[in-house]
């Protein structure tokens, strides 16, 4: 009876721990879970669309509209939701009892690899988030190392929306080779004139609307970026300096 009862705990402590399910309520950080391989990933937000199998699984609402049953029966270990001013998601969900981690916002290159730290700790992937973070640090100053600085203007969203010093996405034109007209404003993300966006007399215009868009200026127009990589504060962002750097010394 003893040999019984020892050989069925040996046979319990061999088996492997079920796997972790994680639910994730933004773009960014879903891509960050499966650029880190964890692949338990059980349900994304309603927009959610990269990698191509992030896209194909059950949606869970997003951030500000989670779709609270569906996430209570889908009875995930974590979810993952960004962390913003007044949002009441996280306290709706740890009410059920559910795990929530807020990924506060990136505002920064250096917010980027912090968050891919966060996930890494809390998906039992902390040697691949570290390996993530070396590698996009190598990729970085590399390309900082090329070209000379043009006067850049972004338009991330209509009307007239841009990034300023603030920003994350700053830092990645500076990288890049670029000099953001608007980096003296201490801001994220704001709206602008055009008459205030010509008179700071932009070399290049980074046009990340959607489509072909006539500027009254003199400045070269650059539409062919992938707006997703650049707005979105992931790994495609840092690897996206690259592509900037390149169309902004063609």
């Amino acid at each position: 009876m003893q040999k019984l009862l020892f050989s069925v705990l040996l046979a319990l402590c061999a088996c492997p721990a079920a796997a972790k399910s994680y639910i994730s309520l933004t773009p960014a950080t879903t891509e960050i879970l499966f650029a880190l391989k964890a692949n338990s990933v059980s349900a994304v937000s309603n927009f959610c669309d990269y990698p191509p199998q992030a896209k194909a699984l059950p949606k869970a609402g997003d951030m500000l509209a989670p779709a609270i049953e569906r996430i209570a029966a889908l009875r995930p270990d974590i979810v993952f939701t960004g962390k913003w001013v007044n949002d009441s998601t996280a306290r709706r969900l740890q009410r059920l009892g559910i795990k929530v981690i807020e990924v506060p916002q990136q505002k920064s290159v250096e917010d980027i690899y912090s968050s891919i730290t966060l996930i890494g700790e809390n998906t039992d992937r902390r040697a691949e988030a570290a390996k993530l973070i070396a590698g996009l640090r190598k990729t970085l100053a590399a390309i900082k190392k090329r070209g000379r600085k043009v006067r850049v203007y972004i338009e991330l969203d209509n009307p007239h929306w841009t990034a300023g010093g603030a920003s994350y996405i700053n830092e990645l034109i500076e990288d890049a080779g670029g000099e953001n007209i608007f980096s003296d404003v201490k801001k994220d993300y704001f709206s602008v004139s055009w008459e205030e966006t010509a008179k700071r007399a932009p070399q290049i215009i980074i046009n990340l609307t959607g489509g072909k868009k006539e500027y009254q200026s003199g400045a070269r127009v650059i539409d062919n970026l992938d707006r997703n990589e650049i707005i979105r504060p992931t790994p495609r962002a840092i690897r996206a300096a690259g592509k900037l750097a390149d169309a902004l010394h063609d």
